[in-house]
């Protein structure tokens, strides 16, 4: 069974870098086409419309990606685990290790499987920010997500 080091955003995490050249590129292309079209050289608009859609397609399936298939069924559990563990924490007077217990006994351990040829990844309570649910993908490999957004808020 292989490992999901595949599915880990990596450190750095490369693609919410990658959002951020989007908007950027995606910016500063608009405007030069609308500055292009106002000079009226329309070859020049054309080129870099379509530089620009060679550019901008992998960046955007890279985003697409992340709300589609198995990473929308991990968005759902992984809402579903921080929903959970916010309780556990009221229910343990914000002690992390008492509601790590709560948790492991009264849900058992949390776990998500990306596909059916990888070991499933782990969930766990941990603080980072504002976020509540650590994701361990094995060897070290931990990431924390924006549960509404799927980009990576840390992972190391």
């Amino acid at each position: 069974m292989k490992d999901p080091i595949e599915f880990f955003p990596g450190d750095p995490p490369w693609g919410e870098y990658l959002i951020k050249l989007l908007v950027i590129t995606a910016s500063l292309s608009f405007a030069a086409l609308l500055l292009a079209l106002a000079a009226n050289q329309r070859g020049v608009a054309r080129k870099l419309g379509v530089t620009t859609l060679v550019v901008l397609t992998p960046i955007a399936w890279f985003v697409t990606e992340r709300h589609t298939g198995p990473w929308k069924a991990f968005q759902i559990k992984l809402v579903d685990f921080e929903g959970k563990a916010r309780q556990a924490l009221q229910r343990c007077n914000q002690n992390y290790d008492c509601a790590s217990d709560y948790l492991d006994t009264t849900y058992g351990t949390t776990t998500f499987q990306f596909t059916s040829n990888h070991r499933p990844v782990r969930l766990f309570i941990r603080r980072r920010g504002d976020r509540l649910a650590v994701v361990d993908f094995g060897h070290g490999a931990n990431a924390v997500f924006d549960s509404t957004w799927m980009l990576t808020v840390y992972s190391d």
